[in-house]
């Protein structure tokens, strides 16, 4: 007859996978969010160098009013790295595009922002810098990119997570 000791050792196995199959599925909800319940935001990009022997097809992409600009100075804490960083964004004439106001350490009040974390370089990271391409479709891509007509629709999430969902090749 089993003991107790013998009948719980597969109970305790099967509760260990099902902990870590849970904190999967939490760090990829996490990361699909903007996603999934992101609005969409229409961003102007400014060319960059879009190709890497090592990554395949994907295009890096640089923010027109987001990365042209320097970052806020003036925080005790400014050259560690890790502090937070944000862009807010208003609504351009055209009703597509949304134009970046000048970066500030506060997260705004009001209004569609865009997040970022502060790199010990100095650099902004939003994550939202490059994307994978389908293959054979890098060219047309780079075309755009160095004509100056490419967008990037970003879902944003209320607090100013960002991720791009599509990039948009504009007339």
């Amino acid at each position: 007859m089993p003991d107790e000791r013998e009948k719980r050792g597969p109970r305790q196995l099967l509760a260990a996978i099902l902990f870590q199959f849970a904190i999967l599925l939490i760090l990829i909800a996490g990361a699909a969010r903007p996603l999934m319940i992101g609005q969409p935001v229409l961003l102007r990009v400014i060319p960059v160098d879009p190709r890497d022997v090592f990554r395949g097809e994907y295009v890096t992409l640089r923010y027109l009013g987001i990365h042209d600009r320097p970052v806020p100075t003036g925080t005790a804490s400014a050259s560690v790295g890790g502090e937070a960083v944000y862009v807010p964004l208003t609504p351009d004439p055209d009703g597509k595009h949304w134009t970046p106001g000048a970066p500030v350490w506060e997260r705004p009040k009001i209004g569609r922002f865009l997040r970022g974390t502060r790199q010990t370089s100095g650099q902004v990271h939003y994550g939202i810098e490059s994307y994978y391409l389908q293959s054979g479709t890098g060219r047309t891509y780079e075309e755009a990119l160095r004509d100056r007509r490419l967008s990037a629709e970003i879902g944003l999430t209320s607090d100013g997570q960002g991720i791009v969902k599509r990039l948009v090749i504009n007339p």
